[in-house]
Formats: C-alpha cells, sequence, structure tokens
C-alpha cells in the first residue's frame, strides 16, 4: 500500500517585511547597481519554520499552493511595508520557495486580487514557474478524496465566530452536491487564522499562512495571526490522516515594546 502526501500552504506574501523571506536576496535595479536585501529576524524565524516542515513532511506528491503567494504592491501603506514592490523579484522568489518542497504536482489558486490582481495574476506566474496548475478554485481528487480549494473566506472579528463562514461554505457544497459533485475536505485560506468544522460527514480548514501583522493591521486591530500549514497522508484505499500545522512567532519579533523610566 501506498500513501500519498498532500502539503497545503498559503498566504506567503513574498515581498512583504512581515512574511517569509528565503534568506537573503540580491536585486539588480534598472542602473544596474546591485542591492542586497538581507532577512528580519522575524523573516529568519519563518524560514527556520519553513526549513523544520520541509523536514517533518519528507517526500511530497502534491503541494496546493492556495492563494497569495505575494504581497504584491500594498496599496493599504504606498508600498511602505514591503522590501520590494518589484512584481517579477516577488514572483520569482515564491517560486524558488515553493521548489524547496520538491512535489511531484504543484497545483495553485487565485489569491485576492488586492495583492496579486487578475490582470495578469501573480499566483498564477508563481504556478507556471512550477509547470503547476493553476485555477480561480480547484477541485481535486487523490485516491478517492476529493479536494475543494479556494483562496477567500469570510472573516469574523470574534473568536467565537470564526467557523461560522467555512461552515455556511460546507453547507451551500453539500446543497449543490448536483453541481459540484461530493467534497470530502474543503480548504481555505485569507483569514490569517486557524480553524476547522466537520458538518454532513465532511470536514473544512482554514490553513494558516506566513506572515505576521503589518502596518496596516496594526493600526486596525488588536487580533494576532496564526502562521502554520496543512498536511494530508491519503493511503489507496482513501483512508486519511490530516494535520494543521500552527505556531506563532516570538513576541520580540513582532511588537515593538517600550519601558519610560522617569529621570528622578
Amino acid at each position: 500500500m501506498t500513501t500519498t502526501t498532500v502539503l497545503v500552504v498559503n498566504d506567503i506574501h513574498m515581498g512583504s517585511n512581515e512574511a517569509i523571506m528565503p534568506g537573503a536576496i540580491r536585486i539588480v535595479p534598472d542602473n544596474d547597481s546591485s542591492i542586497l536585501i538581507k532577512p528580519s529576524g522575524l523573516q529568519k524565524f519563518y524560514f527556520k519554520e519553513w526549513r523544520k516542515m520541509l523536514k517533518r513532511v519528507g517526500p511530497v506528491d502534491v503541494c496546493i499552493a492556495n492563494g497569495d503567494l505575494v504581497e504584491g504592491i500594498n496599496r493599504a501603506e504606498g508600498g511602505a511595508g514591503n522590501w520590494t514592490n518589484e512584481l517579477d523579484v516577488q514572483v520569482d522568489e515564491a517560486a524558488r520557495l515553493l521548489k524547496m518542497i520538491g512535489a511531484k504536482q504543484y497545483y495553485g489558486t487565485q489569491g485576492s486580487p488586492y495583492h496579486t490582481g487578475l490582470n495578469t495574476s501573480c499566483d498564477k506566474l508563481v504556478l507556471d514557474k512550477l509547470d503547476g496548475i493553476f485555477k480561480t478554485d480547484l477541485y481535486l481528487t487523490v485516491n478517492g478524496i476529493r479536494f475543494h480549494c479556494r483562496h477567500d473566506i469570510g472573516y469574523s472579528g470574534v473568536p467565537h465566530g470564526r467557523a461560522t463562514a467555512p461552515n455556511r461554505d460546507l453547507i451551500n457544497t453539500k446543497l449543490n452536491s448536483d453541481l459540484y459533485g461530493n467534497v470530502d475536505i474543503s480548504l481555505y485560506a485569507h483569514t490569517h487564522y486557524s480553524q476547522g468544522v466537520m458538518n454532513y460527514g465532511q470536514k473544512a480548514f482554514i490553513v494558516p499562512g506566513w506572515k505576521a501583522r503589518d502596518g496596516f493591521v496594526r493600526r486596525k486591530s488588536s487580533n494576532a495571526f496564526d502562521n502554520g500549514y496543512g498536511l494530508f497522508r491519503i493511503d489507496d484505499d482513501g483512508y486519511y490522516t490530516y494535520d494543521i500545522y500552527s505556531f506563532r512567532p516570538p513576541q520580540k519579533y513582532v511588537i515593538d515594546d517600550f519601558t519610560y523610566i522617569e529621570e528622578k
């Protein structure tokens, strides 16, 4: 009996100061004077966790890259929160990072148009570099287990409401199975928190990503992000195990903490 390994990663946001970065990167702008950009402590932490993921997971048959693979031009902050606003650099580095997984087959979905655009989609450009298959949303059957993968899902600002959106979508999928067919596992991203729900014998998961709170989020909310990935192992008989690995970076990388001492 053989087992097929499916690794799910999303919300890489390559180009953001607050997201994963695969080591130092040398950029050659139009004036041909190269610039070496070094990762921050937070980015080094994320890349260390990425390497730990690769070691833990082992050989990967299928990698699902479920959207927001690059940060884009970061409109909310006028590009100030990025280490590069060059989309081609973001695409190249996101593809390089994903290529480290060494999957036999890559699949990808469309992320938020805010980040990637639709014409042309940077998410699609990343998948093209991996010889992958790209869809707006993806239906994929592995050893009899049928996945539905989509990036966007409703966000809840209250923790006890986070299961509402995936549960609603799961029920709608079941009620419209005459159109969509039966789905065993629905996978979402986008919210940057981890959540799971089961209904009608189906499972739905929001898989966390690889970014911390940026300046835009800091100005609006105290909600923190989860980080991580999803891992499914499916044998020939359709029996599967699943894990949603979730972690958070050390406090020193996420907040600026100051103490005021009054002189006497």
